[in-house]
């Protein structure tokens, strides 16, 4: 059994997007996961409890409630989140359709034919779907046809011109003054900035308040900005590059500054980061719904 167990809690947290504190209160209050604990009293956790965990989470992003899932067994759970994806991959289906529509109207800089797409799918999908199954999608293939020169430069920053239209709408729309404050930036020298401005509109349908702060945002300006503004939490987007020495200070920064404020981190480049700090106090967000319910059970 003991060869089994190869997990710290900070190793299980980054996989599955699930806070360290969020993991011990399921363990203490459910008695849903129950790591073995060494001769130091760290908690370790097996395989099977990592698989357990992610379709726990999965299914909770489904609207399942972990009082519920905790009577359940890993089959059922199991079973209860392949339902949900078989459901999600016919809505998919649909959606691919549109993202390879709205990819033919950016190759043609068809502004009327991309508007339209946008406008459809946001009448079609309620306004978090439209961002998690349309939105982001759309993005990251937008991104992956430029890197592979299918795409210019020039068809990306007139589709990001778009898009970011329709995201501001949502938040305009959505976000009230009242609402707790979230700080939202890509780091310095992080130049990719509509997804960042994607979770931005995510959280405003959400109850909280965006403070998008835009790409490249020094620490110091991040530090500033929730202390003028007194934010819950910061949400950082690094997508690319890894490997940046400069971030990785920055980020140390803003832990040392604002120990007290939650950190949560996504996107292509982050895990590599949070590797190189081995700092357990900012947490890795694979599910834009987990960052979700990760500020709401913070507020």
């Amino acid at each position: 059994m003991e060869s089994d167990l190869k997990y710290p809690i900070k190793y299980i947290s980054n996989k599955t997007g699930l806070s360290q504190l969020l993991l011990r209160t399921w363990e203490n209050r459910y008695n849903i996961i129950n790591p073995v604990r060494t001769e130091t009293n760290r908690r370790m956790y097996s395989d099977d409890d990592l698989n357990k965990l992610l379709l726990i989470r999965d299914a909770i992003s489904n609207g399942f409630k972990i009082g519920e899932l905790a009577r359940m067994s890993v089959d059922e759970i199991s079973e209860i989140v392949e339902n949900s994806r078989e459901n999600v991959a016919s809505d998919q289906s649909d959606n691919n359709n549109s993202i390879n529509d709205a990819i033919e109207a950016v190759k043609n800089f068809n502004s009327a034919g991309l508007k339209n797409i946008l406008d459809s799918m946001l009448i079609k999908l309620s306004r978090t779907d439209y961002i998690i199954m349309f939105i982001l999608p759309l993005l990251k293939e937008i991104g992956n046809r430029w890197e592979s020169g299918e795409l210019r430069i020039s068809n990306e920053h007139f589709a990001s011109a778009m898009i970011r239209n329709s995201l501001g709408s949502i938040i305009d729309n959505s976000t009230t003054d009242s609402a707790p404050p979230v700080v939202i930036a890509s780091p310095v020298n992080q130049n990719h900035e509509l997804a960042g401005l994607a979770i931005a509109a995510l959280i405003s349908i959400h109850g909280f308040r965006p403070v998008y702060l835009g790409a490249s945002v020094p620490a110091e300006d991040i530090i500033l900005t929730v202390s003028r503004t007194k934010s819950i939490a910061i949400v950082l987007s690094a997508i690319y590059p890894s490997g940046d020495l400069k971030l990785i200070d920055d980020l140390k920064k803003i832990r040392a500054h604002l120990s007290g404020i939650p950190v949560y981190i996504g996107g292509s480049a982050a895990d590599w980061y949070l590797n190189e700090l081995d700092d357990n106090t900012i947490t890795f967000i694979q599910e834009p719904l987990a960052l979700i319910a990760q500020l709401k059970r913070n507020n």
